[in-house]
């Protein structure tokens, strides 16, 4: 483990080098799950980024290559690291984060075991079945009719596929201000 001190000198050298404008929190996103049933829509939580970073966040992304987030060119306090960090380098970028917004994924329980407060979004798969152990994470589950499916792997969600779309549509019951908020709210009283 990292020693408080130490742990505190390198998020500070590490906001000295890549974080490009003031920030008041550093806040890790995971741009989707390892299936595409249970990843947020990237267009949603390209619209939760950008309004964190508008609020005066600074915002990491993590992910595949292929997760990357339709964002605006012009972010100054986002910080795109989709296809650029091994596993291994994520969770220790973690550790320094503020705050964790990230969908069913193994982020999510690295950021329990590290104490880093987390916003957890839960679609096909009850999310309390996986967090309730975590002190730390808010959970915010989708209100549908068809939710919890426990959809999880590659089985494709079949609403979706009736509307022609690629994202499981119990997310639509999440909209990006109530994460947002939901956020801000975490954030002040982790503080």
């Amino acid at each position: 483990a990292v020693a408080p001190a130490l742990g505190k000198a390198i998020k500070d050298d590490f906001f000295a080098r890549v974080a490009p404008v003031e920030t008041t929190k550093l806040i890790a996103v995971q741009a989707a799950a390892s299936s595409q049933v249970r990843t947020y829509p990237p267009p949603k939580l390209a619209a939760i980024v950008e309004a964190l970073a508008a609020a005066g966040h600074c915002c990491l992304i993590f992910g595949l290559a292929r997760h990357r987030l339709p964002l605006r060119e012009d972010l100054k306090r986002v910080i795109d690291l989709t296809g650029k960090t091994s596993m291994e380098l994520a969770t220790a970028m973690l550790s320094f984060c503020d705050l964790l917004i990230a969908p069913d994924s193994s982020l999510v329980h690295f950021a329990a075991a590290l104490n880093v407060p987390t916003v957890a979004l839960y679609g096909p798969f009850p999310g309390t079945a996986r967090t309730r152990y975590y002190p730390l994470c808010v959970t915010l589950e989708a209100q549908r009719h068809c939710a919890p499916c426990f959809l999880h792997g590659d089985e494709p969600c079949p609403w979706a596929q009736r509307r022609s779309q690629c994202w499981s549509p119990c997310f639509d019951s999440l909209p990006p201000d109530l994460i947002v908020e939901t956020a801000q709210r975490h954030l002040t009283r982790m503080c």
